[in-house]
């Protein structure tokens, strides 16, 4: 655990790049099921207000039951939930089909971050919901959450998923020990 400033200014340039890149609405609904002592909090909490949408709350006690938690998706009409890929995995080895049929009515977007994302989970996930896109989200808590969106459509080829590109307003340099930027392709 560390503690880390989220800046206001970062915060709100966060939140309007998650509105845009995941098409929030007033239609929006959006899952806040991390705990309140996370940075992504602050994002599940607010990034829907922006458009008119809604925050629905997930008790801890629900998270932890996968299959309730999935029940609760379809009953609240989430439109965009956020996981870890070890929870992904998890959803994806316990929820029965018929109840991603259910959520598929709602749900535009599953975002995942805080692990490397791998393509086979990506793949299990478009075998069952091949309508309903990926977004594959990293940043550091320092940089006021995620700094990168790869938002993927279909399967993706064997290996570990990228990160995708900057949102609005960052950029990414990759340094070597010596804190030299590296060449392309490095």
């Amino acid at each position: 655990p560390k503690g880390a400033q989220v800046e206001h200014i970062g915060m709100m340039n966060h939140l309007w790049a998650k509105e845009h890149d995941m098409e929030m609405t007033g239609q929006t609904t959006l899952v806040q099921n991390a705990s309140q002592s996370f940075d992504i909090r602050i994002r599940h909490n607010f990034a829907p207000i922006l458009r008119g949408g809604l925050t629905v709350v997930f008790t801890n006690t629900l998270v932890l039951h996968p299959e309730s938690f999935w029940d609760q998706l379809i009953k609240e009409q989430v439109t965009i939930v956020e996981v870890v890929p070890s929870y992904l995995k998890l959803l994806l080895d316990i929820v029965k089909t018929d109840k991603y049929e259910q959520a598929k009515e709602h749900l535009a977007f599953i975002v995942v971050t805080g692990e490397a994302l791998m393509s086979n989970l990506v793949n299990r996930w478009f075998e069952i919901n091949p309508e309903i896109p990926i977004v594959n989200a990293y940043g550091p808590t320092e940089a006021s959450d995620d700094i990168t969106h790869a938002i993927i459509t279909s399967p993706y080829p064997h290996g570990i998923v990228p990160i995708g590109k900057t949102v609005q307003n960052y950029n990414i340099y990759i340094v070597d020990v010596k804190g030299s930027q590296v060449p392309l392709g490095a």
